[in-house]
């Protein structure tokens, strides 16, 4: 009786954030045909950032893990982060004109 508790604490907080993951989709999906102008983006963004702060959080264990974890886990964000401006530095840097 003891293992079916044990059991049933471990798949019960997945099918939660399982089935909030699945509003989410619902929700971004039913607001793509929501004419929002520019923050059709911001909207999907913010959305979008709380779904991977889900699976973070609770499909890789972060919630539960030690600080050099996270520590690396953040700075996987944090290098994400610098690729992008990188990237965006460069486009931002081309000439626009002909030629």
């Amino acid at each position: 009786m003891r293992a079916i508790g044990a059991f049933h604490g471990l798949w019960w907080p997945g099918i939660l954030v399982w089935v909030t993951l699945m509003a989410l989709l619902g929700l971004t999906w039913g607001l793509a045909y929501v004419p929002m102008g520019v923050f059709n983006t911001v909207v999907s963004m913010g959305i979008g950032t709380l779904k991977a702060l889900l699976v973070a959080l609770f499909f890789m264990h972060l919630k539960e893990s030690g600080p050099v974890l996270r520590l690396a886990a953040c700075a996987g964000l944090v290098w994400l982060a610098v690729l992008f401006a990188f990237t965006f530095a460069d486009y931002l840097s081309r000439g626009w004109g002909p030629g």
